[in-house]
């Protein structure tokens, strides 16, 4: 064996200062979302204090106390949303770590958002961030319209000459009905707008890690 091919045989490689990001399609979720869908639209229509803004451009931002709430099927949407956070730490974690007992908090808020409201870039003070979609309307189809797009944390990365996913300095998420999503919170995104008929309403939550 010559040294060349030593060398090559004795390659180590590793990903560094990676970003994950994990989906999933909450199964046979369309009465779920129906139900959602009225209960927030309600809610919208209830309040009389007007619009909040935190990252919102326009649409409706609701209090973020959803995890006080005890209804049935929101508390399920918001413990698939644990569980995924549970799932992907577990994954993520090495064997002495896994092993050490922890839990998630949790905090979530609903959005509404209609023709032209969309969210600036911002980041959330949070292990986690997970976006669940109740209502996608037809304008979200189109290109960027209505998606929720994550930008690289490597500002330096744009230099690169280098194709492929691993190299992107931005990574485009398409809105879909039962869609639930999950990346660090620390990752800077935000929305764009939609034309068009129709409410975009989406469920976010922040999962904080805390060990036990």
């Amino acid at each position: 064996m010559n040294q060349a091919t030593a060398s090559t045989d004795a390659l180590a490689s590793e990903l560094l200062f990676s970003t994950p990001l994990f989906t999933q399609m909450v199964p046979q979720a369309a009465e779920l979302n129906a139900y959602l869908r009225e209960l927030f639209l309600a809610r919208e229509r209830a309040e009389a204090q007007g619009n909040r803004t935190y990252s919102n451009v326009g649409g409706w931002h609701s209090p973020i106390d959803l995890q006080e709430s005890w209804d049935p099927d929101l508390r399920l949407i918001l413990e698939r949303g644990r569980d995924l956070a549970t799932e992907a730490s577990n994954r993520l974690l090495d064997d002495a770590h896994r092993l050490q007992p922890y839990h998630y908090t949790l905090s979530a808020w609903a959005n509404i958002s209609r023709a032209g409201n969309y969210n600036v870039p911002h980041v959330h003070m949070a292990t986690w961030a997970a976006v669940y979609y109740i209502c996608v309307p037809p304008g979200c189809s189109h290109g960027q319209a209505g998606g929720l797009e994550l930008l690289d944390p490597r500002p330096a990365t744009a230099l690169l000459n280098m194709p492929g996913p691993f190299f992107a300095t931005r990574r485009l998420i398409e809105p879909r009905e039962g869609l639930l999503v999950l990346f660090p919170a620390s990752i800077m995104h935000f929305v764009h707008p939609f034309q068009g008929p129709g409410e975009r309403i989406s469920i976010a939550c922040d999962l904080t890690f805390e060990p036990l």
